[in-house]
């Protein structure tokens, strides 16, 4: 019987341990190492250096908010592409930024999945901005049209599409999306505003 109470002390003892392990040491690790690679985004020079530093990260193997560091790194990759880098620099970040997403992306079962795909989407259309590279804007429209298929009553989705259409000139999906906002949300003044300009310009 004391046998039995020892060894069932010891498991309670290793269970406690690997709580603590995996619920707050390797989180800990984790932050601390990400916090270390956002301080460094300045002086990334490489595709490889970027990665490295970014997954050494994703590489420490705690299971808790996995989803939620990728959702914080690719903020963070975003303030960096908004900082107007040059356009090789740029690329990079972009490229890297699709790859880290893509496990959620493919996951339908995430919670931070609409988080994620706005998050892109708006990296994607400042890429445009910055470069004025097409694909960018096409990847963008359809982040915000997948956004909108997961979160239909997100108006986050619909307002990207609307400023990305008007961005590149698109003034019929343009229409069609600011009438949709105001459907939604008739006392929005500058949607109206723009609307009419582009009525006016119609002319």
């Amino acid at each position: 019987m004391e046998i039995l109470k020892k060894i069932v002390i010891v498991i309670g003892i290793l269970i406690v341990a690997i709580g603590l392990y995996f619920g707050a040491y390797l989180p800990f690790k984790k932050a601390k190492a990400l916090i270390s690679a956002i301080r460094s985004l300045q002086s990334v020079r490489s595709i490889k250096e970027l990665e490295y530093r970014f997954d050494k990260v994703l590489g420490i193997g705690s299971p808790a908010a996995r989803d939620e560091t990728v959702g914080f790194m690719t903020e963070q990759l975003l303030n960096l592409l908004r900082s107007s880098p040059p356009k090789a620099i740029g690329e990079m970040v972009i490229n890297y930024t699709e790859e880290i997403t893509k496990p959620v992306l493919n996951n339908p079962a995430s919670p931070e999945l609409t988080k994620i795909i706005l998050k892109l989407a708006i990296l994607y259309q400042t890429g445009w901005s910055l470069y004025q590279d097409k694909i960018y804007a096409l990847r963008a429209e359809e982040l915000y049209l997948r956004g909108l298929e997961v979160s239909p009553n997100r108006p986050q989705f619909l307002y990207g599409l609307f400023d990305l259409y008007l961005a590149t000139g698109n003034r019929v999906k343009a229409v069609a999306v600011g009438e949709e906002i105001i459907r939604f949300w008739p006392t929005d003044s500058l949607v109206k505003q723009n609307l009419e300009r582009i009525q006016e310009a119609a002319l």
